[in-house]
């Protein structure tokens, strides 16, 4: 138990392949004070991204027209997308409903040993997460697993981080309880559109 979080009642079941099924953004909260396990680390997840597809300006569907990455997102939900970005991987769980495209950015967790890793890139390296990992299903036989944890503290909604064009609603979702969030502000926005 961790002072100041509340148990919920499902604590350390898996997931089911339906968690994922569904809008981005819903996913992207209700994953707020989960556990995501690898190996010997366990931490709490305490900030996350939504995105979505083609329509989402933020989102690598709308920039690639083809590909892996692509192809990801708009695959089957409760599975991994890894790629990289200015030298670090990005983990993210596949999310949407069907016939959408979508995806939830792991931004940041708390580790009881090693306290707040923050930032998408370090999250990985913290979990030890690889390329290997991409198109695995979450909690699959080599690969990280997410647990139903904790409920959220003080959870936030902020814009999504290095997005410089961004919906004109937050899609960014934060446990405030465990540190101060970066506040972001893109240079533009654009009225949301579900896609």
């Amino acid at each position: 138990m961790i002072k100041g979080l509340v148990e919920r009642e499902c604590h350390g079941s898996r997931y089911p392949k339906e968690f994922y099924a569904r809008r981005p953004d819903i996913v992207a909260r209700d994953l707020l004070g989960s556990l995501i396990v690898a190996g010997s680390r366990t931490c709490i997840i305490i900030e996350t991204e939504a995105y979505f597809g083609d329509c989402d300006p933020g989102s690598r569907a709308s920039k690639y027209k083809g590909g892996r990455i692509r192809e990801r997102f708009y695959g089957e939900p409760g599975r991994f997308l890894i790629y990289g970005m200015h030298g670090w991987l990005l983990t993210n769980i596949v999310s949407h409903e069907p016939g959408r495209g979508g995806a939830v950015l792991l931004r940041s967790c708390y580790s009881p040993v090693d306290g707040v890793v923050e930032g998408p890139g370090k999250l990985s390296r913290y979990l030890g997460v690889a390329m290997e990992y991409d198109g695995a299903i979450v909690g699959g036989n080599s690969s990280p697993g997410v647990r139903c944890g904790y409920r959220a503290r003080s959870p936030v909604r902020l814009y999504r981080v290095n997005v410089r064009v961004d919906f004109d609603e937050p899609f960014r979702y934060a446990d405030g309880g465990f540190f101060r969030p970066r506040r972001y502000r893109p240079e533009k926005t654009v009225g949301f559109t579900y896609c």
